[in-house]
C-alpha cells in the first residue's frame, strides 16, 4: 500500500513539475530539463500530548544534478501551535495550524489527506540516502498532532530513481543480534541547582555502552531559538559511532524561565549544564577525565563560558561561531536591524547595556580570558557570516591567547555561506568536532598558578572564592611553590572576599562533584599577610586553609609555612597586571 500510494505522488509530481517524464525514462533529455524528485513516504507520523514529545521517522532520498528548491510536505491535522519541525537535526520550520482536521493512525489503509502543506527546507541539511524527519509539540505541551503522506519534494535540474525503486530497494533492517543493545534517546525532567526550576535535558546512550568502562560524556549546547533536542539530535550519530554519552539541557534564562530560547550564559544556565553532567555521572559510567562541551551561535557563547567558568570539570570546548561580547552584539543587532533579538536580549538582561553592564558582561566570554588558559578551545566560524560577525571568535581567541595559555586557541575560518541574508546557518562535520575533543583529557595535577575572574561564588582547582555583597567581579591570580611551601596571590574585589586553598595532598569535591586534586603542602602552621596589615599565623591539618580577607581594592596575599625555627619563608611572584 505505502508503495503504491508513494508512485502515485510521484505520477502526480512528475506531470506538474516536468511534462517530459522522469530522467531515467528520458536519457536524451536537455541538461536544462527542470524536473522533481520525491522520497518515500511516511504515511503517518504521531506527536503525542500530555508532554513534551516528539516523533521521528526516515525517508529515503537519491538524486544526481542541481537542486534548486526543496520541500517537506504533509497533511497536518490537530496542531494548535506551530511546533518544530527538524530534518536531520536542523530547524526547518513549524508545523501548520491545523486544529482540526482528520487525523492519521499509523498502519491505517493509505488516504489523500488535505490540504496538503510544502514546508521550504534549506538544500544543504538534505543527505543523499536516509533522511530524518522529526515533529515535535514544543509550541504547547498538551497539544497531540499527526502528519500524514509525510515525505521530502525537490526541484531542479535532477535525475534519479523514482519513488517505487526506492521503496523496493529500500535496505533491509538486519534482525537485532542477541544481547545487542539499542541506542537509548530520552529526556529527563532535572530540578535547577540555581533556583529550583525544573529543566528538560535530552540525552542519547550509545549502543555499545555496556556500563562496565567508563566513556567520554559530551554536553551539547544549544542556539538562540532552539533547544536541547535539536544540538542532541545533531550530534547524536557521531555520538554514538564513537560510544560517546551525549547530553543537552533545554537550559534557562532570568527572564525566559520556561524556556532556554533566550538563556544567553546566564548562570542558571550554566548551573543547568552541571546539573546535567552530574546527573550523567550518576547514572552512568563517565569517565571524569573527558567531559566536553560544544554548541553554535548561542551554544557557542555558553560553551565557551563554561570553558571559562568550569576549566577544571571540560577536557576541551569546540564552541562555533559564538558571540562572545554580548554588549557588542546587541550593538551590532540594532545596526543590522534585527530589532526583535535585540528586545529579546534586552527582556533577557532586564535592560541595555548602558543600563544594565554587569548583566552583559557577566554573559560574554570576552570578559573572562584568563580562565581560559588552561583548557584547549579551537572554534569555528564562517567568514561570511553576517548575525555573528567572525571578529567574535577571532577576538576570544587573541584574548585568550594573550594570557600563554598551555595550548593556544585556534579559529577555523571557512568562507561557506549559502544561507542569505545572514549566513549564519555554517555547522562544522560533528565528526570534526569530535577529532578535536577526543585528543584532549583532563590533567589529574594540579596547576601550579591561576589566573581567576569570576562574577559568582565558586570553586577553581585549588581555590575556592567566596563573593560578599551583590553582584560584582573578584579576580585573583595565585601561584604556589611546593619547594619554599609558599602560595602568594594577588586580590582584586571592591567588596571583602573569603578565599580558600586546598593545601594539602588530599582532593576536595569540586563543581559536578568532581574531585580536584591539592597543592600537595606540609599540614603545619603558616603565616597569612594580607595587603599592608600585620601578619598572623593559622595551623593548617587538610582540606582547605580558609582566609577571610577585610581589604578592598587590589593587595597582595602571602601564606608560608613555618620552619621549626619560626623563619619565614617568602617567594616573591610577579603577578601579571
Amino acid at each position: 500500500m505505502a508503495i503504491g500510494l508513494a508512485l502515485m505522488m510521484a505520477l502526480t509530481l512528475w506531470s506538474r513539475v516536468s511534462a517530459a517524464g522522469p530522467p531515467e525514462d528520458n536519457p536524451n533529455q536537455d541538461d536544462g530539463q527542470q524536473v522533481g524528485l520525491v522520497s518515500t513516504t511516511v504515511e503517518c507520523l504521531a506527536v503525542k500530548a500530555g508532554t513534551l514529545d516528539s516523533a521521528s521517522a526516515t525517508v529515503r532520498l537519491e538524486w544526481e544534478g542541481q537542486i534548486e528548491e526543496a520541500f517537506l510536505v504533509l497533511s497536518a491535522a490537530g496542531s494548535e501551535g506551530g511546533h518544530s519541525i527538524y530534518v536531520n537535526g536542523q530547524l526547518v520550520g513549524g508545523a501548520p495550524v491545523r486544529p482540526g482536521g482528520q487525523s492519521c493512525q499509523a498502519g491505517s489503509p493509505a488516504t489523500i489527506f488535505a490540504p496538503t502543506d510544502m514546508i521550504p527546507i534549506p538544500i544543504k541539511v538534505l543527505a543523499k540516502g536516509q533522511n530524518v524527519v522529526t515533529l515535535t509539540n514544543d509550541a504547547n505541551v498538551n497539544d497531540g498532532w499527526t502528519a500524514a503522506n509525510l515525505h521530502v519534494e525537490i526541484h531542479g535540474v535532477l535525475s534519479g530513481p523514482p519513488v517505487a525503486l526506492l521503496e523496493a530497494t529500500s535496505p533491509a533492517l538486519s534482525p537485532p543480534e542477541i544481547g545487542a543493545k539499542a541506542v537509548v534517546s530520552d529526556s529527563v525532567l532535572l530540578t535547577s541547582s540555581y533556583d529550583d526550576i525544573e529543566q528538560l535535558v535530552w540525552y542519547q546512550v550509545p549502543d555499545g555502552y555496556t556500563g562496565s568502562v567508563s566513556v567520554p560524556l559530551l554536553i551539547g549546547a544549544h542556539g538562540m531559538g532552539g533547544d536541547g533536542q535539536w544540538i542532541r539530535d545533531f550530534l547524536a550519530a557521531e555520538a554514538n559511532n564513537r560510544t560517546w554519552l551525549l547530553a543537552a539541557p533545554d537550559m534557562h534564562g532570568s527572564h525566559y524561565i520556561n524556556t532556554g530560547e533566550y538563556a544567553l550564559a546566564w548562570p542558571g544556565a550554566q548551573h543547568d549544564i552541571i546539573d546535567t553532567i552530574e546527573y550523567m555521572m550518576s547514572e552512568y559510567e563517565v569517565d571524569p577525565s573527558r567531559i566536553y562541551i560544544t554548541g553554535g551561535s548561542m551554544g557557542g557563547q555558553t560553551a565557551a563560558m563554561m570553558a571559562a567558568k568550569y576549566p577544571d570539570v571540560f577536557a576541551a570546548a569546540a564552541p562555533w561561531k559564538p558571540l562572545t561580547d554580548l554588549a557588542v552584539w546587541h550593538d551590532e543587532l540594532g545596526d543590522m536591524g534585527k530589532f526583535f533579538m535585540r528586545t529579546k536580549i534586552r527582556e533577557e538582561t532586564d535592560g541595555t547595556p548602558s543600563q544594565v553592564p554587569f548583566e552583559y558582561q557577566r554573559r560574554s566570554p570576552i570578559e573572562m580570558p584568563q580562565n581560559s588558559r588552561l583548557i584547549p578551545i579551537k572554534m569555528w566560524h564562517d567568514q561570511l557570516d553576517v548575525l555573528v560577525p567572525i571578529h567574535h571568535s577571532y577576538d576570544l581567541r587573541d584574548a585568550i591567547n594573550s594570557w600563554n595559555p598551555l595550548t593556544p586557541v585556534m579559529v577555523i575560518d571557512p568562507s561557506v555561506g549559502g544561507c542569505p541574508p545572514d549566513q549564519h546557518c555554517y555547522n562544522p562535520a560533528p565528526a570534526d568536532v569530535f577529532d578535536y575533543l577526543e585528543s584532549s583529557t583532563l590533567s589529574s595535577q594540579p596547576p601550579l598558578s591561576l589566573a581567576i575572574r569570576t562574577d559568582e561564588s565558586k570553586p577553581y582547582y585549588w581555590l575556592n572564592l567566596a563573593q560578599t555583597g551583590g553582584d560584582h567581579w573578584s579576580e585573583v591570580e595565585a601561584a604556589y611553590s611546593l619547594a619554599d611551601k609558599t602560595v602568594a596571590a594577588t586580590i582584586s574585589d571592591t567588596n571583602p572576599l573569603t578565599v580558600a586553598f586546598n593545601l594539602g595532598s588530599m582532593p576536595i569535591t569540586g563543581s559536578a562533584g568532581l574531585p580536584q586534586a591539592g597543592m600537595g603542602l606540609s599540614a603545619t602552621t603558616y603565616q597569612i599577610k594580607e595587603g599592608n596589615k600585620p601578619p598572623y599565623l593559622q595551623d593548617y591539618t587538610s582540606g582547605y586553609l580558609t582566609v577571610t580577607l577585610s581589604t578592598t581594592g587590589q593587595f597582595s596575599l602571602t601564606i608560608s609555612a613555618i620552619a621549626s625555627d619560626l623563619h619565614k619563608i617568602y617567594l616573591p611572584i610577579v603577578m601579571k597586571e
